[in-house]
């Protein structure tokens, strides 16, 4: 494993640390923004099938704070997990 993979394993160790923690405290609006990053990054590592349920909420969170554009382009993450 290289450097810059090595840093974005640990970008998405801490991440997900993040969005347990927002998860069970309910800040929707760090949620959101976790969220988006995770699942960005579990695309890229290739992990469609853990990112999905993550952006699923990270959505829902968006749609909750008004945030329809943004919700919008993390649908067409959603659909990319399915491909």
């Amino acid at each position: 494993m290289d450097l810059k993979q090595a840093r974005y394993a640990e970008a998405r160790e801490r991440l997900a640390e993040a969005w347990q923690i927002f998860s069970a405290i309910g800040r929707v609006d760090f949620l959101a923004v976790v969220g988006h990053l995770l699942g960005q990054l579990l695309i890229a590592f290739e992990l469609p099938d853990q990112a999905k349920p993550i952006l699923l909420v990270t959505q829902q969170a968006m749609l909750k704070m008004g945030e329809v554009e943004r919700a919008n382009q993390v649908q067409e993450m959603i659909d990319a997990c399915d491909d």
